[in-house]
């Protein structure tokens, strides 16, 4: 899981701006072991495997968006101005830049682009890998230092960007907590207002610290209040809730080093099966008993948020939704208290944190195992409307969480609908 930005000086003729000149570099990225930067060369037609474009560009977007691309985390709203903190596409206005996002997931950061060689532009083709932070917060850092160390060599003037580089660098660890929380609501530390400054360190020292990066990550600054005083709320419904038997089991879990968090999700899954002696089949909530879980339903929660999951147990307040809304809801609630590497409460919530995605992948995991699927489909390669939706019914979920399973597991192909 590693990235690398190699990149070699280019001399070039008289250009109109002394930055782009003199930081001019052939620059190739590599995203374990896959070239990112794969081009065409308009003379032959040729792919070739780097660029040539202007490193300062790079290096002064890789400052202004330093904290969105570690911390900021998807919402799914698509938005032009998400991307331009997050696709290095934008990185300049004169020169084309390959289309590479860098988003944060967990300790991970995911880098997805478009594989010239796949000839299918904006496509299911396109490629994504999971990369170290520390990784490629190291190859940024050692583009800018160069950039800024070749301009300085050649008299140019960068001491806005100096500037900038040393105020980040500078920060203390308070902070550096701040920026990182802002970040997380997909606000600018260094261009933010006063009174939403203020918002965010109350939320920060009111929310338990298990559940303040999902909740910025899932609020809009307008919301910030609202989701502070619906956790306060509803926490306090939850209380001490007893855990039953989950807490022991949880205690018997193998330890999984998944890098990946859905893959992480899915082992998991398959381990609490393992330990209830029920590795396949449809799963039954129990209403009462030690494997019971304790389960309240809302309305209208906060934008985004879809529940909230006890510290101490799997018992859950999920959003109401209908009958097979709910049960996988509460088999994310378990996922989450499975799978949590710290203790406190956890919060459910639509977005692509890595926390909500590995709670996404167990659910759907533990309610309709891949292998017993495997077993049903052995032999068909095409599995049509009539399927899915038997498939669905026995196992209790919906027909598209039968599709899904299909799909991530390539089992077969799922006919369209």
């Amino acid at each position: 899981m590693a990235a690398h930005f190699d990149f070699k000086w280019v001399e070039v003729p008289d250009w109109p701006d002394i930055r782009a000149r003199y930081s001019m570099a052939m620059l190739r990225i590599e995203v374990n072991g896959s070239v990112v930067t794969t081009a065409t060369n308009q003379s032959d037609g040729d792919l070739r495997d780097s660029i040539v474009v202007p490193l300062f560009s790079i290096a002064e977007w890789l400052v202004c968006n330093w904290w969105h691309i570690f911390f900021e985390v998807d919402k799914g709203d698509r938005s032009h101005d998400f991307s331009s903190r997050h696709d290095l596409a934008f990185a300049g206005d004169d020169f084309v830049f390959p289309s590479v996002a860098l988003k944060p997931v967990s300790d991970s950061i995911q880098v997805s682009w478009y594989d010239s060689r796949s000839g299918y532009p904006n496509s299911d083709h396109d490629r994504i890998e999971y990369v170290r932070r520390e990784d490629l917060e190291e190859q940024a850092r050692k583009i800018i230092e160069e950039v800024l160390n070749r301009l300085r060599a050649h008299d140019v003037d960068v001491e806005h960007l100096e500037r900038e580089w040393a105020a980040l660098n500078e920060l203390d660890p308070e902070e550096q907590e701040f920026c990182r929380a802002a970040a997380l609501l997909g606000e600018d530390p260094f261009d933010i207002e006063d009174s939403l400054a203020d918002d965010i360190t109350a939320f920060w020292a009111a929310t338990e610290p298990s559940l303040r990066d999902e909740a910025l990550a899932a609020a809009d600054a307008s919301g910030l209040t609202r989701i502070r005083m619906w956790l306060g709320n509803n926490l306090k419904k939850l209380g001490d809730t007893d855990g039953g038997d989950w807490p022991k089991l949880r205690g018997k879990l193998p330890q999984t080093d998944r890098a990946v968090m859905w893959e992480r999700g899915y082992e998991i899954a398959r381990a609490v099966r393992c330990e209830l002696g029920t590795p396949n089949g449809p799963f039954n909530f129990d209403s009462d008993g030690p494997l019971a879980i304790r389960t309240g339903t809302v309305q209208n929660p906060p934008t985004r948020v879809q529940g909230l999951v006890a510290a101490e147990s799997p018992a859950c307040i999920v959003v109401r939704r209908g009958k097979l809304g709910e049960r996988f809801l509460v088999a994310r609630s378990l996922g989450d208290f499975m799978g949590r590497s710290e203790f406190g409460a956890g919060l459910l919530s639509s977005i692509y944190t890595g926390r909500q995605r590995l709670s996404r992948a167990f659910a759907a995991e533990f309610l309709a195992p891949s292998e017993d699927l495997r077993c049903r489909l052995r032999g068909t390669r095409m599995v049509g409307e009539e399927t899915v939706d038997g498939l669905g019914k026995e196992f209790g979920v919906s027909s598209w969480l039968i599709s899904r399973q299909i799909e991530n597991h390539r089992l077969a192909t799922v006919a369209p609908g």
